[in-house]
């Protein structure tokens, strides 16, 4: 079962849909952000000619065209918008004051940095999809250093709509590193994952009147799709009664919380650790 591509698609049940393929506000319209004489010319004179703040336009037309062209699978070309974009914002920060001492400035700062991670998130995914996995790491990586550049310069708490974000994140890198057969990196990032799943379903208010939103049933499903990356990830590892017990993990969460009804129920049914018949733990003196 490829869960999390399965949990990507819609309400965070796919990356491309918890935030890594976000259409940015306004990306669309490209004629706001770009002037009319810069129209007129060829796009590479309009670049290098650009100001900041018209290449980040330029790069979220371009991060949109990806992720749309990324939905329809069109693979090659969402690669190259995707790529055009990200170069452009690489441009962008070149530019940018690092210092960032006006709360305008840290607010730019924020609001690049989640751009640049929604392109290399949509990037990882497009690689990932390309059977690139060494440049679908690459990306995804980036994407969590982007977003948790975003969290450091941000004075809020994070929301649990970012806290899926990372989980999303966590959960196609796992599945990078299983398809790489890289299990101890996946252990890492599914753990994480389900770490971050805990903290979505337990969050307190923070102050009196600050009253979290209920848990979503998507929510419960990220929680049994990290439980059972790590199962894949330890059953790789031949660990097998980890594997066993990750697995119960997430069979008992959805069942609990989504009811075995429930097609992820149905999947990970069929997805049980294949346990040798001789394994170490089985054998007897």
């Amino acid at each position: 079962m490829d869960d999390s591509e399965s949990e990507e698609s819609s309400d965070e049940r796919d990356a491309e849909g918890d935030g890594l393929d976000n259409v940015p506000e306004g990306a669309e319209d490209i004629g706001d952000a770009a002037d009319a004489d810069a129209a007129q010319r060829s796009p590479e004179d309009a670049e290098a000619s650009a100001s900041p703040e018209e290449l980040r336009a330029m790069a979220s037309a371009y991060a949109a065209e990806g992720a749309q062209l990324l939905r329809k699978g069109e693979l090659q070309e969402a690669q190259n918008r995707l790529l055009r974009g990200q170069a452009m914002l690489e441009r962008v920060e070149m530019r940018s004051d690092t210092m960032m001492r006006t709360d305008v400035q840290r607010e730019k700062q924020r609001a690049l940095a989640l751009l640049q991670a929604d392109v290399a998130g949509n990037l990882g995914i497009c690689y990932r999809r390309l059977k690139d996995f060494g440049q679908a790491i690459h990306q995804l990586q980036l994407a969590l250093k982007f977003r948790e550049i975003r969290f450091e310069n941000s004075e809020s708490k994070v929301e649990a709509s970012d806290l899926r974000t990372l989980v999303a994140a966590h959960l196609n890198l796992a599945s990078c590193y299983l398809e790489s057969e890289a299990p101890d990196a996946a252990l890492k990032h599914a753990s994480t994952a389900a770490q971050l799943s805990g903290q979505v379903l337990t969050r307190t208010p923070d102050s009196i009147g600050d009253v979290p939103a209920e848990p979503t049933e998507n929510d419960f499903a990220m929680l049994a799709v990290s439980f059972h990356k790590v199962a894949e990830a330890h059953e790789a590892l031949k660990e097998w009664g980890k594997a066993i017990f990750a697995h119960t993990q997430a069979r008992e969460v959805v069942q609990r919380s989504l009811g075995s009804s429930h097609p992820l129920a149905q999947s990970l049914a069929k997805c049980r650790p294949q346990v040798p018949t001789r394994c170490p733990s089985r054998q007897t003196n």
